[in-house]
């Protein structure tokens, strides 16, 4: 497939904006336009998954923080 470039820097974009690599932007726009639903990246939902798991964890020292005063 050849895309012009200008296109290709908007997909781009939009991708790292979305947080998705390019080929699961464009894979996304595609499901839609066949009506399927769309995927998640794996790279971007272990990212996720990272993030929540510092929240807990630092949820937690905050838990056990205020548990030690009482």
């Amino acid at each position: 497939m050849v895309l012009p470039q200008e296109l290709i820097e908007a997909i781009k974009q939009r991708a790292a904006a979305q947080n998705l690599s390019i080929t699961a932007y464009v894979a996304n726009l595609v499901r839609r336009d066949l009506g399927r639903p769309a995927q998640h990246d794996p790279v971007e939902l272990a990212q996720q998954l990272h993030l929540l798991q510092q929240r807990v964890e630092r949820l937690e020292l905050r838990s056990s923080a205020s548990v030690d005063l009482l």
